[in-house]
């Protein structure tokens, strides 16, 4: 979860700056990282944990990306899991960072929690946009 400078220009895909090392990423994830009780439901976490829980959710996308990149279907797919897994939905629902997780269940072929997630961010969208909406 941390840039490291180097002496050679990153390529740069959409809105993301720098590379992925998919090898570290997944071992820091998947093994290393403490993810503590942030899936516990009776944890209470605030607007500033949530705004930390969406970085990590994130990553996780972006390592879903580059490992469907480099054609690892079955690590994309444990990441997706793992995603969900401790980033659960009542703690932090389905929004535009969710996008890479529903594109990498799509890609590896498991349609319905693909559209599980694109179901929930248009209903999310669909939610907040009424609400702003409500505004003068």
């Amino acid at each position: 979860m941390a840039y490291r400078l180097l002496p050679v220009k990153a390529r740069a895909e959409a809105d993301q700056t720098g590379e992925v090392h998919t090898d570290a990423l997944y071992r820091n994830v998947m093994e290393r990282f403490i993810w503590g009780n942030i899936n516990d439901p009776e944890v209470h976490c605030d607007e500033s944990i949530r705004r930390m829980a969406t970085n990590s959710r994130d990553i996780f996308g972006r390592l879903v990306t580059a490992l469907l990149k480099e054609g690892k279907a079955d690590s994309a797919k444990k990441v997706l899991d793992r995603s969900l897994e401790v980033l659960p939905v009542h703690l932090l629902p389905h929004d535009y960072f969710s996008i890479p997780l529903a594109i990498g269940y799509l890609r590896i072929g498991e349609e319905q929690k693909g559209l599980e997630i694109v179901n929930a961010i248009r209903n999310n969208s669909r939610e907040d946009l009424t609400y702003f909406f409500s505004f003068r």
